[in-house]
C-alpha cells in the first residue's frame, strides 16, 4: 500500500500555493500529467479529494488544508536541514546565491561580482536579480542586499545607507518641454494615485503620469528614450549620460540598503566572504548613492 511522503506532498502544497494544474507544474519543474498523477495518488491514499474546484481554481477543502500544514513542516524542516549542511563547509568553494535588484546588479556592482568570482574561483556563484525579498528560510538565496526600512527581524546582516533619489528627464525631452513641443508627463508606478506625493513636491507638480510601469529598470530605460519624467535613485541617474537632474530638483534619501543572510549561515565561510566583499563593494561606493 502507498504510503504518502515528502515527494507526494510536494504536489499538494504547489497546487494549494498556484491554484491550477498548469502553474503547480511550473512552479515545480514537470508537466502537468505528472501533478494530475501524483495528486490521484494522493486521493487515492487519502480516500477523497483534498481539493476542491471552483471558480477555474483548486481549492484546499478542509482535509486539504491538514495536508498542507503537515507538509509546510516537512518543507521547513528540510529547509533548516538544507541551511545547517550548508554552513558545514569549512572552505570557500562551492554554490552560494545571491539575490539583489536589478538596478544593482546590472548599473552598480557589476565590476565588484566579477572580483569576487576572479577571487574565489572555485566558487560556483548564482545571481539573482529581483526587487522581489527572496525567502532566506526556504533558501531561494543564500545572501540578499535589499531596499527596506523593515527587513525580516530574525534575518542578520548588516544596514549601510540609505540611498538618494531626485527628479530627472533625457535630454531630449526635456528639450521638447522647454521649446513647448512637449507637455511634461512622468512615468510612474503600478501602483501610484493620478497625483502622488512625489509628483506634488516636483519641479513639475501639475503635470500627470504618462506611463506605468512595475519594474525600475523599465522605468528608467523608459526615461532614457524620452518617454516622460521620472523619480528615481541618483545611482542610477547619475549614470545615464542621457538623462539630467531637473532645474531645482533636490536629491533626498529614501530607504535602507541591508546585505543579509539567513542566521544558520552566519558561520559559512563562502557566505561570510562574499556578504563582507558586497558589503565593502558598496560602502566604496556610497558617495555615488548619498550626498
Amino acid at each position: 500500500m502507498h504510503q504518502l511522503n515528502w515527494s507526494d506532498l510536494q504536489f499538494v502544497i504547489a497546487l494549494h500555493r498556484e491554484g491550477s494544474i498548469r502553474a503547480a507544474a511550473r512552479y515545480l519543474g514537470v508537466n502537468h500529467t505528472t501533478v494530475l498523477r501524483r495528486i490521484s495518488i494522493v486521493e487515492s491514499v487519502v480516500g477523497s479529494s483534498p481539493f476542491e474546484r471552483r471558480e477555474g481554481k483548486y481549492l484546499a477543502t478542509k482535509q486539504g488544508l491538514a495536508l498542507v500544514a503537515a507538509a509546510e513542516k516537512m518543507e521547513d524542516a528540510q529547509f533548516e536541514a538544507a541551511r545547517k549542511i550548508e554552513a558545514l563547509g569549512d572552505d570557500i568553494s562551492g554554490p552560494i546565491s545571491v539575490s539583489m535588484p536589478e538596478t544593482l546588479s546590472q548599473y552598480f556592482l557589476a565590476a565588484d561580482i566579477g572580483e569576487f568570482i576572479a577571487r574565489y574561483p572555485n566558487v560556483d556563484l548564482s545571481l539573482h536579480s529581483s526587487i522581489d525579498f527572496v525567502d532566506l528560510d526556504r533558501a531561494d538565496a543564500d545572501v540578499v542586499i535589499r531596499i527596506s526600512n523593515n527587513p525580516p527581524e530574525h534575518l542578520i546582516g548588516r544596514k549601510l545607507f540609505k540611498y538618494d533619489r531626485s527628479f530627472y528627464g533625457s535630454k531630449s525631452y526635456l528639450r521638447k518641454i522647454s521649446t513647448g513641443e512637449q507637455a511634461a508627463r512622468w512615468l510612474g508606478w503600478t501602483n501610484d494615485s493620478d497625483q502622488p506625493e512625489w509628483i506634488r513636491n516636483s519641479p513639475y507638480p501639475d503635470a500627470p503620469i504618462a506611463l506605468r510601469i512595475d519594474r525600475p529598470l523599465d522605468r528608467h530605460i523608459a526615461a532614457v528614450h524620452g518617454l516622460g519624467l521620472i523619480f528615481e535613485a541618483c545611482f542610477l541617474a547619475d549614470q545615464e549620460p542621457e538623462l539630467l537632474q531637473l532645474d531645482g530638483a533636490m536629491r533626498e534619501p529614501d530607504r535602507d540598503i541591508w546585505v543579509l543572510t539567513h542566521p544558520d549561515l552566519k558561520d559559512s565561510p563562502k557566505v561570510t566572504a562574499l556578504r563582507q566583499h558586497l558589503v565593502a563593494a558598496l560602502l566604496n561606493k556610497s558617495n555615488l548613492m548619498q550626498e
